[in-house]
Order: C-alpha cells, then sequence, then structure tokens
C-alpha cells in the first residue's frame, strides 16, 4: 500500500502533476490508472486534465502522464474504492431515514464525543490513515469527517445512536437548526422562500451511486434537479370516445422543494398550461429506472398549484423575459430526506453576486440536459412523441460554449433584438444542440469539477433546425434573479 498521491510526469509539460481522478476518456470512466490505447501512449496512463462540467479528459494536448506502478491505483483497484465509498455513504442516509426525523429527535440522539470515542469517525480516521494523503480517496472522507466535527478546538464529533453512526447531510442541517424553531425564510427547506446552499451541498449534486459517465447519454441521479412539464391532451380513440393522455413537451429545474424553474413560453403557449410536473425520471416509461443492478426511487408527480410568468414576456419571435415558474401543489420529497422514495435535489441559482456562474466569458463550457427531439425529420419526431409522450425517451446531455459574439448571435441582435443583456447566446456547434421538447431546461455551469452546478439559462428559443451550426438563445437567469425572489411564496 502506497501513503503517496499518485503523480506522474505529464507529457505536456515534463513537470510532475497529479492524476485526476475519476476522468472519462471515450465514454469510459476511470477511476485509476488505465491501459486503454496505453500502446500508443507508452504504457498505463491517467488524466492530468479534466474539462470540470463533465469530467472528460481533454485529450490532443499531451495531458496525461505514465503511471509508476508502486504509487498508483490500477482502474480495477480504484473502482472497488469509489463503490465502497457510494455504499457507505448510502448506508449513511438510509439508515438515517428510519430514526425520527425532527430536529429535537436527531439533537438528542447525536451526542458531540472525542472522535476516539465514537465508532465511526475512529474507523474513518484509522482507513484515512492507509490512504495517499490528499488523494480523491482520501479528500472525499476529510470532507465527510470534517462536516461533522462538533467541536475543532476539543476535536469532538457528532456521534449519532447506539450504533455510534455519524449524521447524514439531512440530519447535519436540522443539527444545525436554532432550537427556537426552523429558521425563518431562505434557510428553511420547508419554505418556498428556500435557497439551497451550495456550500453545504443542498443543490446541484449528483445523488445516488452509479458511476459518472461520458457521451451523450446521462446516468440514473446525474441530474437530480431536472423535471418534465406534462400537458393533458384528449385523444379520440377508435371507438369514438376521448382518453386524456400526458404528453410531456418542455422541461424545467426543481430551485426547492415547492417551485420549478421554467420558460415562459413553455405555461403561456397556445395550446394551453401544463397540469403536472414530474420528478426523478431518467428513461420515460420505465418507473422505477434500473441500471447496472440498482434501481432508483419511483418517478414523482405533481400537480400545479400556481403559474407565474415575466409580467412583460414578448412571446415570439424575440421571446423577451421568457421565464416563468411553476408552485407545486405540494413539496417534494428529497433524495437527502428519504433515498428510498425520491431521487429528486434543486439546482443551485447564482444567488450571490460573487457567484462564478455569473458573467460568463465567451468559449466558457456549460451544460444542456433534457428529452428534446434529436432528429430534424419532424415525422420521425411526431412518432416518437406520439409513442413515447416525450420527444426522446432518455435524459440526453450536452457540453456547449457561451458563444454571444457568433456571427449569427449577432444576428439574432440586430433582427430579433436579442438583449445579451438579459439573454445569452450558447452553442454554434455543429451537430450539437438544444431542440424542441429541451424547451424550459437549464443550461448550468461550474468553474471546478467539484464545485456544484448553478443554473445561468433556460433554453428559450433557436433556429427551426437543431444542431445546424447556429447557437440557441437562452434566458440569463442571473438577470432575473431579483425577479425570482419576488415571485417566491412561503
Amino acid at each position: 500500500m502506497s501513503f503517496n498521491q499518485c503523480k506522474v510526469i505529464e507529457r505536456k509539460t515534463q513537470s510532475s502533476k497529479n492524476c485526476v481522478f475519476p476522468f472519462i476518456y471515450k465514454n469510459e470512466t476511470y477511476f485509476g490508472c488505465t491501459a486503454a490505447d496505453s500502446e500508443n501512449r507508452g504504457g498505463n496512463w491517467c488524466s492530468t486534465q479534466i474539462n470540470s462540467l463533465t469530467f472528460e479528459h481533454v485529450d490532443g494536448d499531451n495531458n496525461y502522464g505514465i503511471c509508476p506502478e508502486d504509487t498508483c491505483d490500477s482502474q480495477e483497484e480504484g473502482l472497488r474504492k469509489w463503490e465502497k465509498w457510494n455504499s457507505f455513504q448510502e448506508q449513511v442516509a438510509i439508515s438515517a431515514a428510519t430514526k425520527p426525523g425532527t430536529a429535537e429527535a436527531v439533537k438528542a440522539s447525536c451526542g458531540c464525543n472525542p472522535w476516539q470515542e465514537c465508532a465511526w469517525s475512529k474507523g474513518m480516521i484509522d482507513e484515512m490513515s492507509l490512504l495517499p494523503r490528499k488523494s480523491w480517496v482520501w479528500n472525499l472522507r476529510f470532507k465527510f469527517f470534517k462536516g461533522r466535527i462538533c467541536n475543532p478546538k476539543e476535536r469532538l464529533v457528532y456521534c449519532c445512536y447506539e450504533d455510534q453512526s455519524p449524521p447524514s447531510e439531512n440530519q447535519m442541517k436540522l443539527i444545525k437548526t436554532e432550537s427556537s424553531g426552523p429558521p425563518a425564510g431562505i434557510s428553511d427547506k420547508t419554505s418556498g422562500l428556500w435557497r439551497p446552499d451550495p456550500d453545504n451541498e443542498e443543490c446541484g449534486v449528483r445523488v445516488g451511486s452509479s458511476n459518472i459517465v461520458g457521451g451523450e447519454i446521462t446516468k440514473n441521479g446525474d441530474f437530480p434537479y431536472m423535471a418534465l412539464i406534462g400537458y393533458i391532451t384528449r385523444r379520440k380513440l377508435k371507438s369514438g370516445a376521448f382518453k386524456s393522455v400526458i404528453f410531456y413537451k418542455c422541461g424545467g429545474s426543481l430551485i426547492n422543494k415547492k417551485y420549478v424553474l421554467t420558460a415562459a413560453h413553455c405555461v403561456a403557449a397556445s395550446d394551453g398550461a401544463p397540469d403536472e410536473v414530474a420528478f426523478g425520471e431518467h428513461v420515460v416509461g420505465e418507473d422505477p429506472d434500473c441500471q447496472d443492478g440498482k434501481c432508483f426511487p419511483k418517478v414523482i408527480k405533481r400537480n400545479i398549484s400556481k403559474i407565474i410568468y415575466h409580467e412583460d414576456y414578448s412571446g415570439g419571435p424575440n421571446h423577451k423575459n421568457d421565464i416563468a415558474l411553476i408552485r407545486l401543489e405540494s413539496d417534494v420529497t428529497l433524495f437527502d430526506e428519504n433515498p428510498t422514495l425520491s431521487g429528486a435535489k434543486p439546482v443551485c441559482l447564482p444567488w450571490s453576486k460573487d457567484s462564478p456562474a455569473r458573467n460568463l466569458e465567451d468559449g466558457e463550457d456549460t451544460l444542456i440536459t433534457g428529452w428534446g427531439r434529436v432528429t430534424n425529420n419532424l415525422k420521425d419526431a411526431k412518432k416518437d412523441l406520439r409513442k413515447f409522450k416525450v420527444p426522446t425517451r432518455t435524459l440526453l446531455k450536452v457540453n456547449l460554449p457561451v458563444a454571444n459574439t457568433n456571427e449569427n448571435c449577432k444576428f439574432y441582435v440586430d433582427y430579433n433584438e436579442v438583449n445579451l443583456d438579459r439573454q445569452i447566446c450558447v452553442g454554434g456547434v455543429e451537430g450539437k444542440d438544444s431542440c424542441q421538447g429541451d424547451s424550459g431546461g437549464p443550461l448550468v455551469y461550474r468553474a471546478f469539477s467539484d464545485d456544484p452546478l448553478t443554473q445561468v439559462g433556460i433554453v428559450s428559443f433557436g433556429t427551426g433546425r437543431c444542431g445546424a451550426g447556429y447557437p440557441a438563445v437562452y434566458t440569463k437567469v442571473e438577470a432575473y434573479m431579483d425577479w425570482i425572489a419576488s415571485k417566491l411564496e412561503p
């Protein structure tokens, strides 16, 4: 067992660099050094630079190094460590879900004890002592441990119940709640005013234990804030009778337990307002979704209590102020509260004026996810919609750059009166685009690969031919933070 971090001589700079794990190469995820294409690279290798949004290895510029066998994990060893950590986190969350859920009950059951005298903390420190310091597996445990310290000076940790288990993320929030009752306003999860805190991982992070994957296909839990917006349509049967069917034609994002953020054109459309919102979907029609022998919680559906779209929404063709909020009839249970019942978790919003997700520059990488159509053959697209009740059955993702200086974006500005203070052009890459059915869905960004995802845009409009190399236009979320705050109600 090596006590050193995995370091390599990077081919690009010929200097010592840390391996970056996990990384994605040719749609495969690697948690240790890989033999993939090793004959062309000179041996088992690791990435030294990844795309912060997608975890994909930045190829083509020698951003890699050959792994020394005595200090670096193989792929098999790294994967085993990743699965062990995910299993531990799952067990903590599941165990917590079976315990009384009030702040008073959790506080009464979780003492503040010396770390050496608590089973979970002593076991974790013993385990960390055998791991390379500052390695990715060490950092995961360090972050978990640090978040459960109740008295740094005395080196005391929260130690819960008779089995001396650690508190879950949700239990930690309850422990930190003031004894006078839940805090009012933006930090109260039961309020519609709640603003999930990215620093406490309340938003913008993956849930569950599936591996990170590359390519267009997503996995269960990758984007737990995704919402499908459904519309009831009456279809005439051969018998002459009518049947009500839900079609999901727009996307949205869960921003707290009561509200979904979407586009105004999705709720103010001529074909009627939406009727329900679904969360925890991945492959539409499969409930529960199962991958790699593990099943995700069943889909959560909520009726709509209230629709608020911007009072100055212009409609087409320029879709100014294309933003709306949907208030749900009842709260959405979150994964942090009960991982057996819910796979939902909010996306982060750029509430802070210092957020790195504000004022993005041209070329910055962003990510769009949705169930929009993937073909320009409208006949095939309509057939898929009739069959699956959604333009594309599986949630897809695409990585696109900010493109406000793109020539075709300038056309939008000149002839569609697009306002780049309140709208943003993204894309312009042939074969990659958001498309019909992605409307209302979130465009997200993060500066570093371990940052939570923050929503920076809402899919608004583009050309009629998707993926033709023209950028699409998105509502710029940062420009509407005051409007969102003014419309949220407890």
